[in-house]
């Protein structure tokens, strides 16, 4: 350096002082004995010894430190840019750049260095798992890490003084203990401090934590800092982990003494191998890591399974008997699950001990107990999910066993229940008849039983056990089912005597008694049978009926049949027979008799009341005479107070009389009516008994036609019988010629078809080999076009730098001419102009480059995109569900004609009121001439409330209405439009057209999805014209869908299929079903409100017409939501779609009560009947 010393020393006669080594301490054991003190001698002057030459030691050359050294590793993926950081420098050129990168991490005195891009530079302080964190690249890609580690320490390490003990103060000291890492818990919040180096973390965080008077304290990724002020549970809560997560400390008072840390154990151990796993490419795994390569030839698995316990871990796996790798849980290396391919990884278990066979499994099996009934899915268990395919008993067995469960159940064809008691099913009603072990349906469940052990069956009764019948005693009347003894139960199925005699014989009663077609009882004797009036008559032994039971008596041994009384040769039977013929006319006559008395007396009945009430009429007249003759009279007088009274009166009078007239005429309307029936029922009567007629000739002519052909049939019987003796020779005989052909044919026919099945299978194979060329050679393509691109894109961006470059130097030039132009040195000119031409012609080159590769990469684009449309091509099949969406809709209301036409077998649905009522009941219209129209966009008062209301006023001449609260537009599709020649005002028409009106889109919210309602409720109202000329038996038309129809969406939808109008509302666990048969003509008021733990309730013109309760039905999705008037929401097919007209349209988020729906319509009729009486 300029200014420092060169400093000399010479060798020879110097004085340097000798260092003397340091004397050794003495022992404190034994005291030191000095020795005694010798007598001075006499002073003498001595001459001044002279200074000794001494030669000068030679100086101590220190070592040199080690070179530190680099070692390639690999090409490894780029982490994310918040682990990586920035590179410490970038360079611009690729020249010497592996040589540049590694004397700054050498002086910066760095573990490992990584290259990218081949001009940026990053490094690690510590280890390189920041590079190599997720695995290896084996080709090098655009963004790779080329990777160098360090091989030797650098410098040689000295060993430091120990520093001084510091005196210990009085008292207790407060010190961090480290109790284990953790997992993240998810609201952990921000952290208090986060540090720069990782070494002096956990100290500073220690510091910081008795600052703030916390009991523990966490450390995150190294370098981010938690407190906590009373425990470690909010570090600790979510369990241990091996990997990642936090580094718990917990503070506590004493000195901090470190562990002794155990020995290494000398145990024995072992490795088990669990099976072969995928490793697919291009895929890492986190929690993984490479150990290195292992030789083939030797045991591959025990040099990789001693890597795995040296760099201790738990698992371990070799790939190709050659590369071993390692990881701590056995996910890692199991994730992409099992393969008997060759390439697979190979996976073992390290284990303590000597190798152990593997315990015995524990034997179990599963029992069926029985079929309860369970309408809904409420105090079944816990539900462990839908079990699939043919197996779906045993899949539910061993999800319970494994879940530790000793019961379980089955309903609703596959949904599986457990639990922990088999009384949780036992308790509920039973169903009986003979079942086989099932999966449930609807409203029953299966129930079975796990048991330790093998599966024993029940032991069967030994031959010549006790046997036992049953034997029907008669049919005795019971008009309620008292004194029938113990009631066992409904029995069900064919055999329904059978299982309520099985229930009797099980219980020891020795009589039962079958009512109502299944309920059966039990008693110890069957005198309480006997003992009731008999009903006489000839029966057959059935299961009782709702005013008589049929009663049977259990016995001991088999049946044996009674002996028949009556002479021999001649049958009782036909007698009787003919007896019972006679006997069953005359009460069919006394029927019709009775039948015709009644129907009489009805008509008589009739006739009086109409001649009372004109009776009453003609009193009526004569009064409302005299009060005319009095009005008269008053007007003479001049007597206003009466004359008003009599006004009145009369007015009163006049009513009355048309009422009267009113029901007259409906009297005489139901009298006609009654008359025309009586009349075809007379005609039906004559036309049966000419049946009955024929019917007893053409059973007299059958009876004899049977006759002839029995004889007929017993003589060609007996020509049959010679002929097929004879047919059986000669079929013999060809038989045996056959098999002997077939004998010959098989091996011949065998090996055409093994020679088929090879062909078979190597054109499969070839396929295979085919496509599998196709797709990695389109891989290999689709690489090779972006590592060029990359290529390409390099060359474009060294062209511009060029230019810029270019561009600098052309200035510089211009400068200067310009200069040497003034100073008129035109030599130099000269050269500048020279240097110009040949810089404009560099920049030309260039400018044709960066052209050039513009191209390039236009066509590296274009191919890469046909690369994509081929294998858009080859990836059709993905596509064809989409495409048959509209099959899967028809498929869907299919299924729900299916269940409609079920409910209508089985079940009826309530109806609250009489359709009459409703039917007679005609909506009131009004004038729009005489009305006003109401504002556009307004939302009445009486509709205030509501989160959503439409009144089509603001869409006259448009297609698109908003709405009067939150401006959401209602979109008026394919051929539907805002009409006003109605006598309501504007109303939307979809039109003949069949349009439809969308309301919008409701994900997530209310009326696409029910559960989300924020007061738990939903009510619609609308005004409704339906054109019923478009219903038929065969239709499905949709009036209102928000997505209620199907299994695959939520919400609700109003339709009419197989001659009922039907409103449907579904959520995700329930769905309720209101059906009703007829709607009124003309318009009408139609809402209905639904509660989430309540009812279902449908309104007509403000009156309930029907409510009903939640069914168990899963829609697990939403995939339709939105809101559609005119179809359904799910197609766009015009066969499901009707022309209607409708008017105000409100919703509200919330269950309205009954009474304020009927204030509500009763106003919308009230303002439709003033518009109606100013027209009139």
């Amino acid at each position: 350096m300029p200014g420092a010393l060169k400093v000399y020393v010479a060798r020879g006669a110097t004085n340097i002082p000798r260092l003397r080594p340091r004397p050794r301490p003495r022992p404190r054991g034994r005291p030191r004995i000095r020795p005694r003190p010798r007598p001075r001698p006499s002073p003498r002057i001595r001459p001044r010894p002279r200074p000794r030459i001494r030669p000068r030691p030679r100086p101590r050359i220190r070592p040199r430190p080690r070179r530190k050294r680099y070692m390639y590793v690999g090409v490894y993926r780029p982490p994310p840019s918040r682990i990586l950081r920035r590179p410490i420098i970038t360079f611009r050129s690729k020249v010497n750049i592996r040589r540049r990168c590694e004397k700054i991490a050498r002086t910066g005195n760095y573990r490992a260095f990584a290259l990218r891009y081949g001009r940026q530079c990053y490094v690690a302080r510590l280890t390189s798992t920041k590079f190599t964190r997720y695995g290896r690249w084996r080709l090098m890609r655009p963004g790779a890490l080329q990777v160098y580690v360090s091989t030797t320490a650098g410098k040689p390490i000295r060993p430091r003084p120990r520093p001084r003990p510091r005196p210990r103060l009085p008292g207790r000291r407060s010190a961090p203990r480290y109790i284990g890492r953790y997992r993240t818990p998810r609201r952990l919040g921000r952290a208090v401090r986060i540090f720069r180096r990782r070494s002096s973390t956990l100290r500073e965080c220690y510091r910081l934590a008795r600052a703030r008077r916390a009991r523990a304290f966490a450390i995150r990724a190294g370098v981010s800092c938690y407190l906590s002020k009373m425990t470690s549970v909010k570090f600790t809560r979510r369990g241990r982990t091996r990997v990642g997560g936090l580094k718990v400390y917990v503070i506590r008072k004493g000195t901090s003494r470190p562990r002794p840390r155990p020995r290494p154990s000398r145990r024995i151990w072992n490795y088990r191998r669990l099976g072969t796993y995928k490793v697919p490419r291009g895929r890492s795994s986190p929690g993984r890591r490479y150990l290195g390569t292992v030789r083939p030839k030797l045991n591959s698995a025990k040099q990789c399974a001693i890597m795995a316990r040296k760099a201790r871990y738990r698992y371990f796996g070799v790939r190709s008997r050659r590369y071993c790798y390692g990881a701590n849980l056995r996910s890692p290396l199991t994730r992409f699950g099992k393969t008997f391919s060759v390439r697979g990884m190979v996976v073992y278990k390290i284990g303590r001990g000597p190798l152990r066979p593997r315990p015995k499994t524990k034997v179990w099996h599963y029992r069926y107990v029985g079929r309860y009934k369970s309408p809904t899915s409420t105090r079944l268990g816990r539900f462990i999910g839908r079990m699939r395919g043919k197996r779906k008993v045993f899949e539910c067995a061993r999800r319970a066993k494994r879940m530790g469960y000793r019961a379980f159940a089955l309903r609703n064809r596959g949904d599986c229940y457990v639990s922990r008691y088999s009384s949780t099913y036992s308790t509920k009603p039973r169903v009986f008849g003979r079942f086989m072990a099932s999966t449930g349906g609807s409203r029953v469940i299966d129930a079975y039983v796990i048991r330790k052990g093998r599966f024993k069956p029940r032991p069967r009764p030994r031959k010549g056990g006790f046997a036992w019948h049953y034997r029907w005693l008669g049919r005795f009347r019971s008009l309620k089912g008292r004194g029938l003894g113990t009631r066992l139960g409904r029995v069900t199925g064919r055999k329904k005597v059978y299982s309520c005699a099985l229930l009797a014989e099980r219980r020891g009663y020795k009589a039962f008694a079958l009512r109502r077609n299944g309920i059966c009882y039990g008693t110890r004797s069957s005198r309480a049978y006997i003992t009731r009036p008999i009903i006489k008559g000839r029966f057959r032994a059935g299961a009782g009926g709702s005013r008589f039971i049929d009663a049977y008596m259990i016995g001991k041994g088999h049946y044996r049949r009674p002996l028949r009384k009556g002479v021999k040769g001649r049958s009782r039977k036909a007698r009787q027979r003919k007896r019972m013929k006679q006997i069953r006319a005359t009460r069919r006559r006394v029927r019709r008799v009775k039948r015709k008395q009644r129907r009489v007396a009805r008509t008589r009945k009739l006739k009086l009341r109409i001649i009372k009430r004109i009776r009453r009429l003609r009193v009526l007249r004569r009064k409302a005479v005299r009060v005319v003759v009095r009005v008269r009279r008053l007007k003479q007088l001049g007597n206003i107070k009466r004359l008003k009274v009599a006004r009145k009166a009369k007015k009163v009078l006049v009513k009355r009389m048309q009422k009267i007239k009113r029901k007259i005429k409906r009297r005489r309307l139901s009298l006609k009516l009654r008359l025309v029936r009586l009349k075809a029922a007379r005609q039906r009567a004559r036309i049966q008994r000419a049946r009955r007629r024929a019917m007893r000739s053409l059973r007299l002519r059958m009876k004899q036609r049977m006759r002839r052909l029995k004889l007929i049939a017993q003589q060609r019987r007996a020509r049959a019988l010679q002929m097929a003796k004879l047919k059986l020779q000669r079929r013999y005989r060809q038989l045996a010629m056959l098999r002997a052909r077939q004998r010959a044919q098989a091996p011949r026919m065998r090996l055409l078809i093994r020679q088929r099945m090879l062909q078979i299978k190597r054109k499969i194979a070839l396929r295979q080999r085919i496509l599998r060329s196709r797709y990695l050679r389109r891989r290999q393509r689709a690489s090779r076009l972006r590592l060029q691109a990359f290529r390409v894109k390099a060359r474009q961006r060294r062209a511009r730098a060029q230019l810029s470059v270019i561009r600098k130097q052309l200035i510089s030039v211009a400068k200067r001419m310009v200069y040497y132009k003034r100073n008129r040195q035109y030599k130099y000119l000269g050269i500048m102009r020279a240097q110009r031409r040949q810089l404009m012609k560099r920049a030309s080159n260039a400018r044709v480059h960066w052209f050039r590769y513009q191209k390039q990469l236009k066509e590296n684009k274009r191919r890469q995109r046909m690369l994509v449309l081929r294998q858009q091509r080859a990836n059709k099949s993905f596509m064809l569900f989409q495409r048959k969406k509209r099959l899967l809709f028809v498929q869907q209301q299919q299924k729900l004609r299916k269940l409609l036409q079920k409910m209508k077998s089985t079940r009826r649905v309530r109806v609250g009121k009489k359709r009459g009522g409703i039917l007679k009941k005609k909506p009131l219209t009004t004038n729009l001439k005489n009305s006003k129209v109401k504002e556009a966009n307004a939302v009445p008062k009486d509709f205030r409330s509501a989160d959503l209301f439409w009144s089509f006023e603001d869409a006259s001449g448009t297609y698109i209405s908003h709405d009067a609260v939150q401006k959401r537009p209602a979109r008026l599709m394919g051929g539907s439009r805002v009409v006003s020649g109605t006598r309501r005002g504007l109303v939307a028409d979809t039109g003949k057209a069949r349009g439809w009106i969308s309301l919008g889109d409701f994900t997530g919210k209310c009326f696409s999805d029910p559960d989300h309602c924020r007061n738990h409720g939903i009510t619609m109202m609308a005004s409704l014209k339906l054109d019923k000329k478009y219903f038929h038996k065969k239709s499905s038309s949709y009036f209102l869908s928000s997505g209620g129809q199907t299994t695959q969406a939520r919400g609700f939808a109003l339709l009419h299929i197989l001659n009922r109008y039907i409103l449907i509302l579904s959520t995700k666990d329930n769905q309720w079903k209101l059906e009703t048969r007829d709607l009124p003509d003309g318009w009408f008021n139609i809402a209905f409100s639904w509660e989430k733990k309540g009812l279902l309730k449908l309104y007509i013109n403000g009156e309930e017409v029907a409510r009903g309760e939640a069914m168990g039905v899963s829609s697990p999705k939403d995939s339709f939501s939105t809101l559609q008037v005119g179809r359904p929401n799910n197609s766009h097919s015009p066969k499901f779609r009707v022309p209607l007209e409708i008017d105000n349209i409100a919703l509200w988020e919330k269950a309205l009560t009954s009474k304020e729906i009927g204030t509500l319509a009763d106003k919308d009729l009230k303002k439709t009947s003033k518009r109606k009486e100013k027209r009139d």
